[in-house]
């Protein structure tokens, strides 16, 4: 999630609707693996929203989705890993 979040940083995630969804948002959504994943989105398609993670130098294959999407970015809170 670097340069945004560092490995220290706790994400508040918000429930949203789908059609409140707009580009530039950064959202949680499932991929096909099952896995949570946080990236930035880029345009709406026919088959959904294309994202893309900040340090990736393309797309994700995969859209965000009404059935996939978690929610969007609310806040984000870090701590300071030196200090433990």
């Amino acid at each position: 999630m670097a340069p945004v979040y560092g490995d220290s940083t706790l994400l508040v995630i918000a429930k949203v609707e789908f059609d409140q969804l707009q580009a530039g948002m950064t959202v949680a959504y499932q991929n096909f693996l099952g896995r949570r994943v946080v990236h930035q989105l880029l345009e709406s398609t026919s088959s959904g929203w294309r994202v893309q993670g900040l340090n990736n130098e393309t797309a994700d294959r995969e859209r965000v989705t009404r059935e996939n999407l978690i929610g969007v970015v609310y806040a984000s809170l870090a701590s300071d890993s030196s200090d433990q």
